[in-house]
C-alpha cells in the first residue's frame, strides 16, 4: 500500500496494482513507495504530523542524521514500490537490462536543461570531453597530442580534433582502440538538453564517441551517415529515415532490426531537406564563387532561425506597399520571385528568395530515447527532456509537480511516439557491446560534477520568511564523496522523504554547478578525492595569476583579490529540493536555458526560492542585512537561538573537513610563485569566465 502525499493536498492511500501496465519509473517511486514516519508522528497515513522543538539544537542533529542515512543507502528500496513492481511482469523480461535502466534513470534524473559546455565553461566546446568522461572507454581529450593535430586548437579536444586524430592513427595502421583507456573515474553532468540527453543514453549502453558517432554526440535531427548505423561495421544498427520511420510503436518493433533500448527518434522542423529558400532583403544576398546567388554569412544564422516560425517573414515572398490615402505601410504577400529592383526604394522593400542549406538545431527541433520495450511488443517507454504530457492519465505522482510535471526523467508507457515538430527518423542501436550488467555497475559509479549545500529552515510561506527563521546552513560540499558514494539529484530528492519535524521544519537541498576553473578540476580524471577546500585554494592562486597579469598593463593598481571561491563566477546555484508538510519530496525549481534567435537565455523553472533561503546560500549578505548573518562559500551557520551546538554533524555536510581549519585555511595569503602554481599555469583555461553563450538547444 503506497501513501502519496502532494503538498497542499490530503495525502491517499494508492489502491493495489494501480501501475499494473506501467513500466517501473523512479520519479513516481520517489514519492509513493511507503517510507517509514519518524517516531512520534501523528495523523499517519492519510494526515501525518511530525513536530519538533524548534529551539533544540538536537532537533537540527535528528534531520541531518535522517537525511545522511537515507542519501547513502542505494535506491533500491525506493524501486520496490508499488510504482517500480506493479508493471514488472508486463516490462522486466532482461534481468541486465533492467539493471542498466534503473541505474540510468538514476544517475540521469532530475537533470537542468541545459547544454553541459554551456553550463560549466561558457563553451559548447568542451561537449565531447565531457561525454569521455562518462564512456566506459576513450580517449585522453585533455592531451595535447589529441587537440593539437589541428593548429591554433586549445585543450580539450573537440569532434574536429578527434576526427583528424583517428584519421592519423589510420595512416599508421592502427585503430581508434589502440589510443582508448578504460574509464575508473566515471563522471556525469547534471546539465543536458534534449540532444545530450539522447547521446548520454547511448554511451552509457557502451558505446563511444571516438568509434560509433564520428566524435560527436547526437544532433536532435538528422543522423544518418555516424559508424553505429553501418550494418558492416556494427551489426544491428540502422538510420531509418522519414520514409521508413514509424511512430508506431508496433510497427516499430516489427522491423528488421527492431527498435529497443537506446533507439532514439528525432525531430527537425526542416525535415528531410537538405535544402531550404529563404525569401530575404536583396541587400542580404551576395554572389557565390560558383556565381550563384547566396545569403551573406551574417544573415544566415537569423534567416535559419526564423523561417521555422509560423509567421516568419522569410518564409514566404512578400513586398511593403506604402498607401499615401491612407497613411500606412501593407505587407503583401507574393506568389512569384520579383524582379530586379529599379531603384534603392524598390531594393529596400523587396524580398528574393535564395536556397541555403538546411541546418542546425531550429525551434522544434527534438530528439529522445528509448529505455524500455513491453514483453508484449506493443509500447515503449521514452527517457525525455520533456516527459510532462500526458502523466494524467494515470494515478501516479512525481517530484515534480512543482514544475508542472516538466523535466527530465522516466516516462510512462506508449503505443505510439509523439508527433513532434516534423518527424524526420530513428535510429536503431546494434547490440550493445558491453554487457548491461557492467555498464550498470559503471554508471552507479559516476559523480555527478555539482556541489550542495543543506539549508534547515521552519516551515513557513515564502514571503514570512525571514533570516530568524533559518535554523541551520550547512559548509558548500561535493555532491560525491572520496569513498565511490554518489548523491545524484535523485539521491538527494530521497533523502528528504519524511524528515524529522516535517510539520514544522523544512530542509533544502541548494545543488550548484561548478563553471571554468574549478569544473575543469572537478571533471578531471582521478579528482574523486580532491576536497573542495584543495581545489578552491588552486582556483585562488590560478585567479590571482590572472589579476597580476592584467595589473602588469594598468599605472594605477587594484586591491588584489580575496582567497576563496566566488558564488556566480566558480559556482552557481541550479537546482532546489525541499519537502512539503507531509513529508513528500518535492523538486522546487531548477535553472533552464531557452534558445531565442540563436542568443541563449537563462530562466528559473518552478518556484522561486525564497527570500531568506537565498540570503542564507549567498556568499555576499545583501544590502541592510547583519553582516553577522553572511555566509562564506565554506561556512557553516547555526542560528544565534541555539546557545550549545555542541551536536554531532555527519562528516558529509563538511565534506570530511572541519569548518574552523577550511575558513583558517581560506585566509591564506595566495602564493602564485611555487612550482604547483606553474603546474596551474600549464593548464589554466584559455578563456575567461564568462556567462553561457550561445548553444544550439532543441
Amino acid at each position: 500500500m503506497g501513501v502519496k502525499v502532494p503538498a497542499g493536498g490530503p495525502g491517499h492511500a494508492s489502491p493495489p496494482a494501480a501501475f499494473e501496465a506501467e513500466p517501473p519509473r523512479l520519479t513516481t517511486c520517489l514519492n509513493m513507495t511507503p517510507v517509514d514516519y519518524p517516531d512520534g508522528t501523528t495523523g499517519a497515513p492519510e494526515f501525518p504530523a511530525h513536530e519538533l522543538d524548534l529551539t533544540d539544537a538536537a532537533s537540527i542533529e535528528q534531520i541531518l542524521a535522517h537525511i545522511d542515512a537515507r542519501i547513502h543507502a542505494p535506491l533500491g528500496d525506493a524501486w520496490a514500490g508499488p510504482p517500480g513492481t506493479d508493471g514488472e511482469d508486463e516490462w522486466v523480461d532482461d534481468p541486465a537490462e533492467e539493471a542498466w535502466a534503473k541505474a540510468l534513470s538514476e544517475a540521469m534524473f532530475g537533470q537542468r536543461y541545459g547544454g553541459p559546455g554551456q553550463c560549466y565553461f561558457g563553451d559548447s566546446k568542451w561537449d565531447s570531453f565531457i561525454f569521455s568522461r562518462m564512456q566506459k572507454t576513450s580517449i585522453d581529450n585533455m592531451s595535447q597530442k589529441v587537440w593539437g593535430v589541428r593548429k591554433k586548437a586549445t585543450a580539450p579536444a573537440t569532434w574536429l580534433e578527434i576526427q583528424i586524430f583517428k584519421k592519423q592513427l589510420e595512416k599508421d595502421g592502427r585503430r581508434i582502440e589502440s589510443a582508448m583507456e578504460d574509464n575508473d573515474d566515471p563522471a556525469i553532468s547534471i546539465c543536458c538538453a534534449c540532444e545530450h540527453n539522447a547521446t548520454y543514453g547511448t554511451i552509457m549502453r557502451g558505446f563511444t564517441l571516438e568509434q560509433h558517432m564520428n566524435g560527436a554526440g547526437w544532433a536532435a535531427g538528422q543522423n544518418p551517415g555516424r559508424p553505429i548505423f553501418d550494418a558492416g561495421q556494427f551489426a544491428g544498427g540502422k538510420w531509418y529515415p522519414t520514409r521508413e520511420a514509424t511512430l508506431d510503436v508496433a510497427a516499430g518493433l516489427l522491423k528488421t532490426p527492431p527498435i529497443g533500448p537506446g533507439t532514439i527518434y528525432c525531430y527537425n522542423p526542416f525535415g528531410d531537406n537538405k535544402r531550404v529558400t529563404g525569401f530575404v532583403p536583396i541587400g542580404w544576398i551576395e554572389t557565390d564563387a560558383h556565381g550563384a546567388p547566396a545569403i551573406k554569412a551574417q544573415f544566415r544564422e537569423k534567416t535559419l532561425n526564423d523561417i521555422t516560425e509560423r509567421k516568419s517573414q522569410y518564409a514566404t515572398p512578400k513586398r511593403q506597399v506604402d498607401d499615401p490615402t491612407e497613411q500606412l505601410t501593407k505587407v503583401e504577400e507574393l506568389n512569384f520571385t520579383p524582379s530586379a529592383p529599379t531603384s534603392e526604394s524598390d531594393a529596400a522593400n523587396m524580398l528574393v528568395g535564395v536556397p541555403l542549406p538546411a541546418t542546425g538545431q531550429r525551434k522544434g527541433s527534438h530528439i529522445f530515447f528509448v529505455l524500455r520495450v513491453s514483453k508484449d511488443k506493443k509500447r515503449i517507454q521514452k527517457f525525455d527532456t520533456s516527459n510532462g504530457h500526458p502523466l494524467d492519465r494515470h494515478a501516479g505522482d512525481t517530484v515534480m509537480d512543482p514544475l508542472g510535471k516538466a523535466g527530465i526523467y522516466d516516462g510512462i508507457s506508449l503505443t505510439a511516439a509523439p508527433p513532434g515538430n516534423v518527424f524526420c527518423g530513428m535510429g536503431v542501436l546494434p547490440t550493445a557491446p558491453v554487457a548491461l550488467d557492467t555498464m550498470a555497475d559503471h554508471i552507479r559509479r559516476a559523480r555527478p560534477i555539482s556541489l550542495m549545500r543543506l539549508v534547515i529552515a521552519e516551515r513557513r510561506p515564502g514571503p514570512e520568511l525571514s533570516d530568524r527563521h533559518v535554523l541551520f546552513v550547512s559548509k558548500l560540499m561535493r555532491t560525491y564523496d572520496d569513498d565511490g558514494q554518489n548523491f545524484w539529484v535523485s539521491k538527494c530528492a530521497w533523502s528528504l522523504r519524511n524528515t524529522p519535524g516535517f510539520t514544522s521544519l523544512q530542509p533544502w537541498w541548494i545543488i550548484y554547478i561548478p563553471r571554468m576553473e574549478l569544473a575543469r578540476m572537478m571533471w578531471t580524471k582521478g579528482a574523486r578525492s580532491r576536497k573542495l577546500s584543495d581545489m578552491a585554494r588552486d582556483v585562488s592562486v590560478i585567479r590571482r595569476m590572472k589579476f597580476d597579469k592584467e595589473q602588469a598593463k594598468k599605472t594605477k593598481k587594484d586591491a588584489p583579490p580575496a582567497p576563496g571561491l566566488r558564488y556566480g563566477e566558480d559556482y552557481v546555484a541550479q537546482i532546489v529540493l525541499t519537502n512539503d508538510d507531509r513529508g513528500g519530496a518535492l523538486y522546487w525549481s531548477r535553472a533552464r536555458s531557452e534558445l531565442s534567435f540563436g542568443v541563449t537565455n537563462e530562466q528559473i523553472q518552478g518556484n522561486p526560492l525564497p527570500n531568506a533561503i537565498k540570503d542564507s546560500v549567498a556568499p555576499v549578505a545583501r544590502q541592510g542585512r547583519d553582516p553577522k548573518l553572511e555566509v562564506p562559500w565554506n561556512g557553516e551557520r547555526f542560528d544565534d537561538r541555539y546557545s550549545d551546538i555542541d551536536i554531532t554533524i555527519p562528516s558529509l555536510f563538511r565534506d570530511g573537513e572541519d569548518t574552523r581549519s577550511a575558513s583558517a585555511h581560506d585566509a591564506e595569503p595566495i602564493a602564485t610563485d611555487d612550482d604547483h602554481a606553474e603546474e596551474l599555469r600549464m593548464s589554466m583555461i584559455d578563456d575567461e569566465p564568462r556567462t553561457p553563450g550561445e548553444v544550439e538547444l532543441a
